[in-house]
């Protein structure tokens, strides 16, 4: 029987409060610098910039809880903005920064009686570097759950180096959700106009990551991966045809051990596809304990006017037990036995 008011949110964003506090101050923080002269104000890392419209992103928890209550939510697993990622970072500042927000992901997590599950981050541009980030959020800090990019500077996820990275955090029993990134998304060149960074950029990413982690042989290793994918997996759900194809073709299975399709069911899928037709195909190729709901908090990738939690309940092809199993149970079993591999107090 689907419970409303029950739904554990798997996908929103959470600003470092350290950092929106610099920010708002015109202060540096880490590799960052806020430009308060702009007609948007923008933050600047290099020749990089992103719009830092921080009061957008919520850092105070009693609002984030008034907002989940709002929609229904009892409980939010968040990341940082992707544009903060940092895997362009030099080694040594990129594992200083992870750090700092881990450890404001883990306070929140601590004060929130169980209703907020920090994603940590990881400088994933460094061996070395993303080994003693996690070790110390893992062991030290109380995480058990990582937010990654859709790629690493251009690195696909089965990059050997990203590879052998993504094996010690499943090793470990912690969790990944996998998002877009905002900087390196294939096709950007050709996807400038239009918001086609967006519309087209973002699924063409998320399907690209989840093919490059079936190649890569991470899931043959870690059978009991838990990894989620924002905004349903991108294309990849719906274009696994052609995969499929190139395998029984011989033409390079990579290090798979079966046939592509057979590795859907190893994700899980957030259900931000914003059309209802396309969200039902995704239960019926995945299943209705692999899809869970995310709502882009406070971005504007949620579904409009009526939010995720209820449009999902609406649906007329859900029955009472799946929409339970979409809104609340499955993100639920994920992060809770995430917590309980990694031995985590969050």
């Amino acid at each position: 029987m689907h419970r409303p008011g029950q739904a554990v949110d798997l996908h929103s964003h959470w600003w470092p409060r350290e950092f929106a506090s610099a920010v708002r101050a015109g202060r540096r923080w880490h590799a960052w610098d806020a430009d308060l002269t702009a007609a948007t104000p923008r933050i600047v890392a290099g020749d990089r910039d992103a719009p830092a419209p921080v009061d957008l992103y919520s850092t105070d928890l009693a609002a984030r809880r008034e907002r989940r209550a709002a929609e229904g939510i009892v409980r939010e697993a968040a990341m940082v903005p992707v544009f903060l990622w940092g895997y362009d970072l030099p080694a040594a500042e990129a594992e200083a920064y992870c750090r700092d927000v881990n450890a404001d992901l883990a306070d929140a997590q601590a004060a929130s009686d169980g209703t907020f599950t920090g994603l940590g981050l990881l400088p994933l541009q460094d061996h070395d570097a993303s080994l003693r980030v996690l070790d110390h959020a893992v062991k030290d800090l109380g995480l058990y759950a990582f937010s990654i990019g859709t790629n690493v500077e251009d690195a696909n996820l089965d990059d050997p180096k990203v590879v052998a990275i993504l094996d010690q955090v499943l090793a470990a029993g912690a969790a990944i959700v996998i998002h877009a990134n905002w900087y390196t998304r294939a096709g950007r060149e050709r996807t400038c106009r239009h918001m086609f960074d967006n519309s087209v950029g973002v699924p063409l990413e998320s399907g690209l990551a989840l093919a490059s982690l079936i190649y890569s042989g991470l899931l043959d290793r870690h059978p009991g991966a838990r990894i989620c994918c924002s905004h349903g997996g991108g294309w990849l759900p719906y274009g696994i045809g052609r995969l499929n194809l190139r395998y029984l073709q011989g033409r390079d299975s990579g290090l798979l051990a079966e046939a592509p399709d057979r590795y859907l069911r190893r994700f899980h899928y957030d259900c931000l596809v914003h059309d209802e037709r396309a969200l039902q195909l995704l239960v019926e190729r995945v299943g209705s304990d692999r899809v869970v709901i995310g709502t882009d908090h406070p971005y504007g990738g949620d579904i409009p006017e009526v939010g995720a939690v209820r449009w999902v309940a609406d649906q007329p092809f859900l029955t009472s037990r799946e929409k339970d199993m979409v809104v609340r149970e499955n993100a639920a079993l994920f992060l809770d036995g995430a917590r309980r591999a990694v031995g985590g107090a969050g």
